[in-house]
Parts: C-alpha cells; structure tokens; sequence
C-alpha cells in the first residue's frame, strides 16, 4: 500500500467518521427539538388546564355572590317591610290613643261643666258641688277607659 492509498484510506475513514458524527449530531439535534416541543406541548397544556382551572373557580365564586347578594337584597325587602308595618302599627296606636285622650279631655269637661252647672241650680255649696263633680267626672272616665279598652 503506497503513501496514497494509506493517505486515501485515512481520509475515507475521517469522512466516514464526521458523518457518523453529523448524523448522530442530527439525531441529538432532533431528539432535543422533540423533547423541546414535548415539553412546549406539555406546558400549553398546564397553561390550559389553569386558566380552565381559575375560569371555574371564579363561576363559583361569581355564583355565590350573586346568591348573597339575591339573599341580601331578600332579607333587605323583608327588613323593609317589618319596618314599614311597624311604624303603621304605631301610628294607628298613636292616633288611636290620641283620640281617646281627645276624647277624655272632651267628656271630662262636660262632665265637669254639666256636674257645675247642675250644682249652682241646685245652690248647692262649693265643697258639695266640687265632690259631686268629681263623682261624676270619676264614672265619665271609668266608662270612656271601659268602652276604649274592649
């Protein structure tokens, strides 16, 4: 074997050889280009999986405060509503009793002004018709209180 063909083998095997090394280069190249895009794929897909995730909790949370709020709003209209009816009970009690005492004052002074009149026709003495006013003053209001609290 000459100089060239040793020269000539040398070189066949160094080509042979870069091009074993640039295939299995490529095939490394390849590998980690797929396993670059695994791993894209598989983190697009935790990226989807969480906003699916925080999607559903914020329905759920959106459901719950419209049904606080459905609940507030309810619970608001009652309150008004108590609130309402009670203060048109008091006011009916309130000009109820006003009436009565309206009412009082109007018959205790006619009474009073009957009882007077009555005892100065009668010349009776001062101390005889104050008592007797006051006698018929007593019956005029135990019939009013009587008659107002049935």
């Amino acid at each position: 074997m000459t100089f060239y063909g040793v020269f000539l083998l040398y070189c066949i095997c160094f080509f042979f050889k870069q091009c074993v090394w640039a295939c299995s280069y490529e095939e490394q190249l390849r590998q980690r280009e797929m396993l670059y895009q695994q791993q894209q794929q598989r983190l697009y897909q935790e990226v989807r999986e969480e906003k699916e995730r925080v999607a559903e909790a914020a329905r759920r949370q959106r459901a719950e405060v419209d049904a606080l709020q459905r609940k507030l709003e309810d619970t608001h209209a009652n309150l008004m509503a108590s609130v309402r009816n009670e203060y048109e009970t008091s006011k009916v009690d309130q000009d109820k009793r006003h009436e009565v005492s309206v009412c009082l004052c109007l018959c205790l002074s006619v009474c009073l002004s009957v009882s007077l009149s009555v005892s100065l026709s009668l010349s009776l003495s001062l101390s005889l018709s104050l008592s007797l006013s006051l006698c018929v003053s007593r019956f005029c209001l135990n019939v009013i209180l009587t008659w107002f609290s049935g």
